[in-house]
């Protein structure tokens, strides 16, 4: 369990946030748009980053805040 949480604590904050949201919003309305999820993904810093840190092969460094 600890590796899982290590693992995902690792992963794009944006990303993780809306992947909990958008559970739970499936969770009452599994007919839900996630448009908005989506977009709100593609469009923030933490996608860049990974995308800049992808092509320059180098860990990501997300921004915690």
């Amino acid at each position: 369990m600890a590796q899982i949480c290590q693992r995902l604590l690792g992963q794009a904050p944006v990303t993780m946030r809306v992947t909990r949201e958008m559970l739970a919003a499936l969770a009452v309305d599994p007919n839900i748009d996630g448009g908005d999820g989506i977009r709100t993904c593609y469009g923030s810093r933490d996608f860049a980053e990974g995308v800049r840190a992808f092509l320059d092969k180098r860990s990501s460094a997300w921004l915690r805040t």
